[in-house]
Order: C-alpha cells, then sequence, then structure tokens
C-alpha cells in the first residue's frame, strides 16, 4: 500500500488499535448523544497485549495549546532518560558526519531523542488530519530481529524497548522501521568506551508506551 493511500485510510477511518475489554459509553455533544469508546479502568490492570486508541476525527492537535498534549506528557515524563552527550563529541571514521539533537531539544514538530512522539499536521481529500507519531510497538517487530545485540525486547504488554545501556546505535532498527521512528544521539553510550572512532556510534531512542507505568497497571502518560 503507497504511504498517500494508507494515511487516507488512517484520516477516514478511526484507528481501532486497542486492547481488550474497550468499551463505549455515551456523551452528549450539542445535544445529541453519541458513542464514544472508553478503556475501562477497573480492567485495565488486568489486561495484557495493551496498545492505544487514537481517533483521528476527534484529534484537533491541541488547538490553543502551546503543544499538544500528548506531546507535552511525554516529554516530562521520559525527560530523566533523554540522553546527556559529552561536550566534544568525536568524530567518526570514516564518515565525520554524526547526529546531534542535544542543542535542539525543544524542536517538537519530528521525532527526535528528546521528542519521542510528534503531532503531523496532513491535508488528505481537502480535509485536514492530525496524526499522532511514535513507536507502533508492532507485534513482530522487525527492529527487535535486526539488532546485532539482542537490546530490543518487548514485554507482555506489547511494549517494545531500546536498553539505551548497551545500544550502540547502529541505527539498523531505523533502517528496518516502516516509519524510521528510532532516532540517534551521538556522545553517549557504551560506543565512547568501547569504539568511540567508529561511523554510527550513540544511543536509538524511541517511545516505549511507558512500560514502567504498564508494569504497575497504570495507564501511560
Amino acid at each position: 500500500m503507497q504511504r498517500r493511500n494508507f494515511l487516507k485510510s488512517l484520516a477516514l477511518t478511526p484507528v481501532m488499535v486497542a486492547g481488550a475489554n474497550a468499551k463505549s459509553s455515551d456523551s452528549t455533544k450539542d445535544g445529541k448523544k453519541e458513542k464514544i469508546s472508553l478503556i475501562d479502568s477497573s480492567e485495565f490492570s488486568k489486561t495484557k497485549g495493551k496498545a492505544s486508541i487514537i481517533n483521528l476525527d476527534k484529534c484537533d492537535g491541541c488547538k490553543g495549546y502551546e503543544m499538544p498534549q500528548c506531546v507535552s506528557a511525554c516529554k516530562e515524563k521520559n525527560a530523566p532518560r533523554f540522553p546527556e552527550p559529552i561536550k566534544d563529541i568525536p568524530q567518526y571514521f570514516p564518515r565525520k558526519i554524526y547526529e546531534d539533537y542535544s542543542k535542539n531539544r525543544d524542536d517538537i514538530f519530528r521525532l527526535s531523542p528528546y521528542n519521542w512522539t510528534f503531532v503531523e499536521e496532513l491535508e488528505i481529500d481537502s480535509k485536514k488530519v492530525f496524526v499522532p507519531r511514535r513507536c507502533m510497538h508492532c507485534d513482530d517487530p522487525t527492529c527487535q530481529k535486526i539488532c546485532p545485540f539482542g537490546i530490543i525486547g518487548k514485554d507482555d504488554n506489547n511494549a517494545v524497548n531500546i536498553d539505551e545501556h548497551y545500544c550502540f546505535g547502529g541505527a539498523k532498527c531505523r533502517d528496518v522501521c516502516p516509519w524510521g521512528i528510532p532516532q540517534r544521539q551521538a556522545g553517549v553510550g557504551i560506543y565512547l568506551k568501547i569504539a568511540p572512532k567508529l561511523a554510527g556510534g550513540g544511543t536509538m531512542s524511541k517511545c516505549d508506551m511507558c512500560a514502567d507505568l504498564l508494569a504497575q497497571g497504570k495507564k501511560p502518560a
């Protein structure tokens, strides 16, 4: 399926990717009742194999806010885990270009090691659509299979995680990801102690579905 057709299908149909026990509830709008899909909080902690519900018909990119609330919540929750590179990042060999987003930490309009989700504004068939972009936590993640160091895991809640403590930043996970989700930051990670000059060093970062909160039976931030 072409990218445009894929996005078109997302725009016209609410994304019904959800964990079990999703229920319906009545909501009143302009004097009319409409059905909205909710996750029963009392059952949330008992459900294995979590995922997200994103209703693209309702998402408006959080108009009136400085940044989309999903982006704000993600940044606030994960800030302690954002990479802190050394001041003088060594140049690679043979290619001298490295990825350093540490000076653009406030950029919320793209994925980076400091912004694990962003909201993309699209226009499809004259309709404005806001699409949150972050890790999809695939059922059969190719990134996990391709990682040469075996540091990408998937837990019982379907959260796909990168262990940044042992990540070398090879970026093969990004290369095989259909959406190019994982992002690399140079100047941080185990590669500095083992092979600081080899091209491609750093750590990869992405959304982990708030795996620590899910493990406690709580909802993601």
